[in-house]
Formats: C-alpha cells, sequence, structure tokens
C-alpha cells in the first residue's frame, strides 16, 4: 500500500523528482538531496541563485510576506554571507529552547534579553566567570584594548601591565581591598611611575597604604 496519495518509487541511479527544463527548478535526487536552481545539490538542501542576490526567505502572518518581510539568510554580490532581520525586532540565539543571546538594532546581549550596550553579558551562575580571556603561550599582544576613535585608552597588556592612554603608568595595579578600606598599590619601578600623590606611596617595588 502506498504511504501518500504521490509515491515515487525510482529506479537505483534515478533521480526522484525533476521540475524544469535543462536547468532545474527543483530537483529530488535519489540520494535524497534536495536542489533548488541546481541540478548537483551538495547537500541535503542546496539553493543556487544565478544571479548575484540569492537568499532564503522566511515569512509568517506577523511579518507579512512580501519581498522585504521577515528573515533571510543569503549571500550577497561580494560573496559575503548575511544573516537579515527585516522587522523592526531582534534576532535570538537559543539552546536546549533557552535564549542565550539576542541581537537588538543597536546593541549585542549575552544572558540576557535587554542589553543596555552595545555588548551586555550577564550571568546568574555564582562562581562562574562573565568575560574571560586565556592567550596561549608566548602570546605578547594585549590581553584588553578599550579605544576611542581608534586611540587606546586603557589596555592590559600579556604581562598583566595596565596602560592608560596608551603609555604605561602602573604596572601591575591591583586594587587588594573592599571599598573604605586601605588602597595598596605594589611592583612600582621607581617613584617616578606614580605622576600624582607620589608621597603617599613607596617606590622601588615598596608598597604603601593609603586611605
Amino acid at each position: 500500500t502506498s504511504p501518500a496519495l504521490l509515491s515515487l518509487n525510482d529506479p537505483a541511479g534515478t533521480d526522484s523528482f525533476y521540475i524544469g527544463s535543462s536547468t532545474p527548478k527543483l530537483i529530488v535526487k535519489h540520494t535524497g538531496n534536495v536542489g533548488i536552481g541546481t541540478a548537483s545539490p551538495g547537500n541535503t538542501l542546496t539553493v543556487y541563485d544565478s544571479g548575484v542576490t540569492g537568499r532564503i526567505q522566511i515569512t509568517n502572518s506577523v511579518t507579512g510576506a512580501s519581498a522585504n518581510d521577515g528573515f533571510d539568510i543569503g549571500v550577497d554580490a561580494n560573496g559575503f554571507a548575511r544573516i537579515t532581520q527585516r522587522e523592526n525586532n531582534g534576532i535570538g540565539i537559543l539552546t536546549n529552547a533557552a535564549e542565550i543571546a539576542r541581537f537588538t538594532q543597536s546593541t549585542f546581549g549575552v544572558g540576557t534579553s535587554t542589553p543596555f550596550a552595545k555588548l551586555s553579558v550577564a550571568g546568574s551562575d555564582l562562581g562562574r566567570t562573565l568575560i574571560g580571556v586565556d592567550a596561549i603561550s608566548g602570546f605578547g599582544g594585549r590581553l584588553l584594548d578599550l579605544m576611542v576613535a581608534s586611540t587606546t585608552k586603557f589596555s592590559v597588556n600579556s604581562s598583566g601591565d595596565v596602560f592608560f592612554n596608551g603609555s604605561t603608568t602602573l604596572q601591575n595595579f591591583t586594587f587588594q581591598n573592599a571599598t573604605g578600606t586601605n588602597l595598596y598599590i605594589s611592583g612600582l619601578a621607581s617613584t617616578s611611575d606614580l605622576r600624582a600623590n607620589t608621597a603617599l606611596f613607596g617606590g622601588n617595588g615598596s608598597s604603601r597604604s593609603c586611605v
């Protein structure tokens, strides 16, 4: 008994379904691969556009169904892959049916559906690092580089040295105590490394406290 109203039992090596002429609009290969615009789909579903604006579009009753509605995935004229949300809305990334990240029109949030900055990271797992950097052995670049108009304002190099405005101000700069208690700064090569209030701190590798 046929399992469907239309059932094709193709001989070995013969394509199951074909719509089109020399170049198929739709083909189902004997391997099970489906091709749209190509006679040789290399994967389960292969979509080919002979132009330069090929894309797969997904819409529903909320978005509308015009060419500029919904969500699409495609490749532009330069071969650049694009994921496009055409609605005034965001894009969510989910695992295990739960959202873990979200793109809005101008922000990206990890662990939050309401990112407040260009990049917002939130977490609820106690004891876990929110943002971690672990460079390979021999790494000589910057672990952190905060810039304004392409000019570094604050950075940390691979040795853990802290830089302000692009120049070394303090080495191994560390807040050791909570707010309202003493502040300790150690690892100064000389008193000249501290540009202000040098009397409060010892130089040449020593450390003193201040309130």
